[in-house]
């Protein structure tokens, strides 16, 4: 065996055994007492960060530490942790998400408004994008968030929460209500988590609108078990009639909206809450004064 050879296997062995290493210490961190948020889980995360890993190994236990510190409710030192991250991007991101946990959205965009996201590895410029454009969002700045958010979907166009910020930026910032609506459809018919919170963004457009029929046509068209994904079929069906109900109220067809309520109410297996919930609205709209 040559000395090149020799050196190789050398270092792969030492690679492999740093490897090694680094996932125990890793795995009793996290299965100390509390999940891994104590003292101990932290003072251990630390020295693997400083130990004699790989960059993205350190860069994984600075993260840890950080979180494991946030848990401890240090904030200061937990963004001091995600500081030290030596792969920049991943620092960054880990700043913004715990900026974003603590709603300090203002100061996202104070700090981070400058960077070029798009520069930064793959596996974080989804995250920093949508990071950044939530912030927009919830500052009102509507350009800002509708750039960072559509950039988020370029990368992974199954982000359903970029999907429906986007659809608030439009609706409630940028006053465009059909790109609103395509923002919402486009997350609904695809039957992400949020489809149910997109199909009502469609009819509030439509009911503000006063184009009723529409709203009612919107709401028809939706396959419920292939839209509706979160919930019992239960629960879908529940939520249907509802809506029906929802639609013919603001046409002032009270009896034929109690009669969809009722509908709803009535569904086998449905969650008491939910139930509750639409009996509450029946017994609002017997007491409303007939429209003239």
């Amino acid at each position: 065996m040559n000395t090149s050879m020799i050196v190789a296997v050398v270092v792969l062995s030492c690679c492999a055994l740093a490897r090694a290493d680094y996932l125990s210490d890793r795995k009793a961190a996290m299965e100390l007492p509390n999940g891994g948020t104590n003292e101990a889980a932290l003072a251990l995360l630390i020295k693997m960060a400083e130990g004699p890993y790989t960059e993205f190994q350190k860069s994984d236990a600075w993260e840890q530490a950080a979180w494991c510190a946030w848990r401890l409710k240090r904030k200061d030192q937990a963004m001091e942790l995600a500081k030290r991250i030596p792969l920049a991007p991943a620092s960054k991101t880990l700043q913004m998400r715990l900026m974003d946990a603590d709603r300090n959205w203002k100061g996202i965009v104070d700090t981070f408004k400058d960077e070029s996201i798009h520069l930064w590895s793959e596996d974080v410029v989804c995250d920093a994008y949508f990071l950044r454009g939530q912030a927009y969002y919830r500052t009102g700045n509507g350009k800002g968030a509708e750039a960072d958010l559509t950039q988020a979907l370029e990368y992974n166009p199954n982000n359903a929460m970029a999907v429906n910020m986007l659809g608030d930026t439009y609706a409630s910032l940028l006053k465009d209500d059909e790109r609103a609506m395509e923002a919402y459809r486009r997350g609904y018919k695809s039957g992400g988590h949020w489809a149910t919170d997109q199909i009502l963004g469609v009819i509030r457009i439509r009911v503000r609108q006063n184009k009723l029929d529409e709203a009612l046509a919107e709401l028809n068209a939706v396959d419920a078990d292939k839209n509706l994904v979160k919930g019992d079929p239960h629960w879908r069906r529940g939520f249907m009639l509802s809506t029906q109900g929802y639609i013919l109220a603001k046409q002032g067809k009270k009896d034929e909206a109690i009669a969809k309520y009722r509908e709803a109410a009535q569904v086998e297996g449905l969650a008491p809450a939910q139930k509750a919930e639409y009996e509450k609205t029946i017994k609002a709209l017997e007491t409303e004064p007939v429209r003239k």
